[in-house]
């Protein structure tokens, strides 16, 4: 398994699926929180919720350089639970938006890279993660749904 640091965070290399390209699936643009205020609120919403917090992770594929075997995309974690470790891109959905628009936010967020348009996001499973304190309390409670897709031909990773 190769995998490849950029910046902050670990991304697997390589560029599926041929016939995409990055333009064919370019939005408005790519925004990034730079306020740490702003983050300091959010991580402070993550912990001790009232409600189950809806996220989404997405197993990214590429193709590697020579053709062969496509690679899974790996991103470092910078939040509670599991902060340093490496997961698939993904995060919190947002109110009113839809979990495949979240899903392919929340990729070019983190790495700047685009979906293939032509190659449907799949739902692959759902998993439920609760973390208990000390006390018992839920610190931590997320449903996660998770999708795979393709990276579109032509996206770079950049960490976000």
């Amino acid at each position: 398994m190769l995998l490849t640091r950029l910046g902050g965070g670990l991304r697997r290399p390589g560029n599926l699926a041929r016939t995409c390209s990055a333009a064919s699936t370019r939005g408005p643009g790519v925004t990034f929180t730079t306020d740490r205020g702003d983050r300091d609120k959010r991580d402070r919403e993550r912990a001790y919720p009232k409600l189950p917090q809806v996220t989404v992770g997405v197993v990214v594929l590429k193709e590697d350089d020579l053709g062969g075997v496509p690679r899974a995309m790996l991103v470092e974690r910078k939040n509670d639970p599991a902060k340093n470790t490496f997961a698939f891109p993904g995060g919190r959905l947002n109110l009113g938006e839809s979990l495949q628009d979240c899903a392919r936010r929340e990729v070019r967020e983190e790495s700047n890279v685009e979906l293939c348009a032509s190659f449907p996001l799949e739902l692959v499973t759902t998993i439920e993660h609760v973390s208990r304190d000390d006390e018992g309390d839920v610190k931590f409670h997320y449903v996660i749904v998770e999708f795979v897709g393709l990276a579109a031909k032509g996206s770079r990773e950049i960490p976000g």
